[in-house]
């Protein structure tokens, strides 16, 4: 399994208009009014990613959608930043909702200069340390915007296989490398080592 990067267009609500046309908990502003994280013009002063809500009994981050988790490049000198944590040994993936216009997405290194290129692995963090990439999002056109992120769980036993992958494809048992959904199943010991409920 691996994580990576996306730049998602997905259609979104009419602005403003008081009705939730894509059902995800909130309408959007106008593309013109400046969102309620303002100022966020600088790595420094970057706003989270939000994690969407995970599945099974770990939802170590919780996505609660409201009228402020939508963002706006409200004018052609607007510059948005987000910071994306992923922490020690997980997954995770990043979207980007957006409508009617295409910003440029741009990815940084911690110290907010150095360009980061996301490839399938920049979002499997495999190290001790929580990995944090800055994300810098402009465009000549005006527009409105979410971002979000699903997390995937840990391979704290990197067998590559994540704690929260999916119903059918998920480690449920991260701390035994051998018990992962490619293992192969030994009969009757008392021990689901492929991970489809039963042994």
């Amino acid at each position: 399994m691996t994580a990576i990067l996306m730049f998602i267009q997905k259609p979104l609500n009419i602005a403003a208009d008081g009705i939730d046309q894509d059902c995800n908990g909130t309408d959007l502003l106008e593309n013109n009014i400046a969102d309620a994280f303002e100022p966020n013009n600088s790595y420094k002063s970057a706003t989270l990613v939000p994690y969407m809500a995970g599945n099974y009994d770990e939802d170590v981050f919780i996505f609660q959608q409201h009228g402020n988790d939508i963002h706006t490049i409200h004018d052609e000198s607007d510059v948005d930043w987000h910071k994306f944590v992923i922490p020690a040994h997980s997954a995770a993936i990043m979207t980007f909702d957006y409508k009617n216009f295409n910003p440029t997405i741009e990815a940084f290194k911690p110290d907010g200069v150095t360009p980061f290129t996301p490839t399938e692995e920049s979002f499997i963090n495999q190290t001790d340390k929580d990995l944090v990439t800055y994300i810098k999002i402009t465009s000549n056109e005006i527009g409105s915007y979410m971002p979000y992120a699903r997390f995937y769980g840990y391979d704290k036993d990197k067998d590559g296989f994540y704690t929260m992958q999916s119903i059918y494809d998920y480690d449920c048992d991260d701390n035994d490398a051998s018990i992962n959904p490619d293992a192969n199943e030994i009969l009757d010991d008392g021990i689901d080592q492929n991970c489809d409920t039963f042994d």
